[in-house]
């Protein structure tokens, strides 16, 4: 699949599903089977900055992308948490919903942030997720 044409971002939108979480409804997608890559979009875009690679990643991973609250597909409304930790409370819960335990998360830019959100919370015991790798 190789150098193939990504999904318009209609395509993209049409292929995913929604989650509401604490902080908001988010869109996410999901494609391919294996070990699980969570692609984690930089601010301020969204998970359409993935669709040129998920193809090609997906023939032996599945990779799960999302759009945080107030970015790309998911809610954008008055009194949702666009938050650090609202956002990494989204990826647990995405992740908690898909029955992933173990991934590697795949950052763009200012989504580091997020990671750091996500591991202090794991170490407290948040949740059972468990990061095992990110590239940054």
């Amino acid at each position: 699949m190789a150098g193939a044409l990504p999904p318009s971002a209609a395509e993209w939108i049409a292929t995913g599903s929604h989650l509401a979480t604490p902080g908001g409804r988010i869109f996410y997608r999901t494609q391919g089977e294996g070990p699980a890559l969570v692609m984690l979009h930089g601010f301020p875009t969204w998970s359409y900055d993935w669709a040129q690679v998920t193809p090609d990643l997906a023939r032996d991973h599945q990779v799960v992308t999302l759009d945080f609250a107030g970015y790309g597909a998911s809610e954008k409304r008055m009194g949702v948490d666009f938050s650090v930790s609202a956002s990494a409370d989204a990826v647990e819960s995405l992740l908690r919903h898909l029955a992933i335990f173990r991934a590697t998360l795949v950052i763009h830019a200012m989504a580091q942030l997020l990671v750091r959100s996500c591991s202090t919370a794991a170490r407290r015991g948040a949740y059972h997720s468990r990061l095992t790798r990110s590239t940054c």
